[in-house]
């Protein structure tokens, strides 16, 4: 009889009472009602995938987490809001949205054993639209993650380019005399390149500027690496995250070395750090920090859920959960400072071509003024001017001088570039 099938199957002693007929797919009350309840569960754990690994599970987590939200989004919103006055709410929100969010669809997903569509009406019906909104918001960020790992494939093939497009400025010849691009003589090579070739940037909303075939292309390419990432499911993306969770570590450590070697890494890194309380009083910068939260954990997007709905259901979410979340936050300070190492080198670089500027400006007057000429008393035979004696003697008085030339010099100010 069918009870005495099941109770010997799930090894446990026959069932009393007579025979009664099969119930497949709906569960009756009682004694009936759990034996449905088992089968059902237990079949649900034969058909369902699992990771080969709690470690690849780890790295698809921390993989999907750690992302553009750590590396791009959590800078620009930690220089907006002054610096390290903005890793004070942030790290208030982590503990009163972050972990809390990121337990709650761990665990349900792991409880439920389905994705985000389905694990909401398991709960309740009228929850159901938690779950397509979950999926219509990751396809959004899909689309415009996806122009940004375009840009990434742009400048790759690039990069094979010697010397690098993004190296010098673009130079122009006008009645037999070159001349070095104004706009990128002031904005620099690197800048000149994203907007005028990478960017294209057109004239205004209104004109379109037409398709760029290049951009086209490596957009096609994108969105065909992520379909081979995930045309298995996890048996395909389980192998990938081996490379998309190291991977990105690793360049942050190269990035790393290599930016707190460069000149002004170090004032970068104290623009970073020096706190500008006043921004705690500001509610935009709460708003942020709570918006950044979801952004680096990845959270309502649905993606947690159907990770963790692969998980054996005795699996310790609470660790899990702490473990993630300090990973997250960690690797969001440590590429908060890779970034901000290279970002005062940046300014470092455009704060001293601003000096030189305007030290040719001042050479040239006193190379045609007399020797006994006011504004030359500090400089040697050669005409030439250091950028301390710059500093000390010229920089705040240059509306003295703007009438012996006819060039205009520039306001050189290194905070103002770190701002930038």
């Amino acid at each position: 009889m069918l009870k005495k099938q099941l109770s010997d199957r799930q090894g446990n002693a026959p069932l009393n009472g007579a025979a009664e007929p099969a119930n497949f797919g709906v569960a009756d009350s009682g004694e009936n009602g759990d034996v449905s309840r088992v089968l059902a569960d237990s079949s649900e754990d034969r058909v369902r995938a699992t990771w080969d690994s709690k470690m690849q599970y780890f790295f698809m987590v921390i993989s999907y987490a750690v992302g553009l939200g750590n590396v791009w989004r959590f800078p620009y919103l930690t220089q907006t809001h002054g610096g390290g006055a903005f890793l004070v709410p942030y790290l208030i929100m982590l503990f009163v949205e972050g972990m809390p969010v990121l337990y709650l669809e761990l665990a349900i997903g792991q409880r439920l054993k389905l994705g985000c569509l389905g694990v909401w009406n398991e709960i309740h019906p009228f929850l159901g639209g938690l779950g397509l909104a979950s999926a219509v918001t990751s396809f959004m960020i899909a689309i415009y993650y996806n122009a940004i790992i375009m840009w990434c494939f742009f400048y790759l093939f690039n990069s094979f380019q010697s010397p690098l497009p993004w190296a010098e400025c673009p130079t122009m010849t006008v009645d037999n005399k070159t001349f070095v691009v104004e706009e990128c003589d002031i904005s620099g090579p690197t800048s000149y390149f994203w907007y005028r070739e990478a960017l294209d940037v057109s004239s205004g909303i209104d004109t379109s500027g037409g398709i760029k075939w290049k951009i086209m292309l490596c957009h096609v390419f994108s969105w065909m690496v992520i379909y081979l990432c995930i045309c298995k499911g996890i048996k395909s993306s389980g192998k990938v995250v081996y490379v998309t969770a190291t991977f990105p570590y690793l360049i942050l450590v190269i990035f790393f070395i290599r930016g707190i070697t460069l000149d002004g890494a170090i004032d970068g890194l104290t623009h970073m750090f020096t706190p500008k309380m006043d921004q705690l009083m500001n509610i935009q910068c709460w708003l942020d920090a709570a918006a950044q939260i979801f952004f680096s954990f990845g959270l309502a997007f649905g993606g947690l859920i159907a990770f963790s709905s692969y998980n054996p259901m005795k699996n310790n979410v609470e660790r899990d959960t702490i473990f993630i979340g300090f990973t997250n936050w960690c690797t969001g300070i440590f590429a908060c400072a890779v970034i901000f190492s290279v970002i005062g080198f940046k300014a470092t670089v455009m704060y001293r071509h601003c000096i030189d500027h305007n030290i040719a400006i001042l050479t040239e007057i006193c190379s045609n003024a007399d020797s006994t000429h006011t504004l030359c008393f500090d400089m040697n035979v050669s005409w030439s001017l250091s950028h301390e004696t710059y500093k000390s003697v010229f920089e705040s008085n240059l509306s003295l001088y703007t009438n012996y030339t006819s060039g205009s010099f520039r306001h050189c100010d290194l905070e103002e570039d770190l701002n930038k």
